[in-house]
């Protein structure tokens, strides 16, 4: 039996930084928490919506990068400091990553369940960085500090980076595939 209204906790902010990081990760494997989607608010659920679907359209390249996880030991997701070791320690921070080899994805802290952070630092590898929402460009290396809401993480793409997404909902389809 569903429960009249959205459940309280934990909080909507804190469910869609959940999302995003978990579909920008090697796994979408959510943690800690009530992660019933359908309880929410329309907007909370049209996000999280949003974000499965940004997953989905990036299976070729979730794809490829499999093949070449298999073929070089290259992974998926990678800390900062295994492709730019020679910038460290800002490098090696923890809390950010490279997902794909093509964008840099900074997720903000979500420390307890109703405590949702809305800024950060950042560290910027070298070359030049696109504001995966605002399109702004930066150049690294470089710290920066960033505010987001929560229905948006932080992320930049490369520049020179390709990723190859799914045209259409079908396309996935083996009847569908060339």
């Amino acid at each position: 039996i569903l429960p009249d209204k959205p459940c309280p906790s934990p909080n909507d902010a804190a469910l869609l930084r959940w999302t995003a990081h978990c579909v920008l990760g090697t796994v979408v494997r959510f943690h800690q928490g009530d992660h019933r989607f359908w309880l929410r608010a329309n907007t909370t659920q049209d996000t999280v919506r949003k974000y499965l679907r940004m997953r989905h359209a990036l299976a070729p390249s979730l794809i490829a990068a499999g093949r070449t996880l298999q073929e070089q030991g290259f992974p998926l997701t990678a800390r900062c400091d295994l492709i730019w070791p020679e910038h460290a320690p800002l490098s090696r921070n923890a809390t950010q990553y490279l997902h794909l080899n093509a964008t840099l994805v900074a997720p903000l802290d979500v420390e307890l369940v109703d405590n949702v952070s809305s800024t950060r630092s950042v560290w910027i590898p070298p070359g030049e960085w696109q504001d995966a929402w605002s399109g702004k460009s930066v150049m690294g290396p470089a710290t920066i500090d960033v505010m987001q809401p929560a229905d948006k993480i932080p992320m930049w793409h490369k520049r020179g980076s390709l990723l190859v997404t799914v045209g259409t909902r079908d396309s996935l389809r083996v009847n569908a595939q060339n």
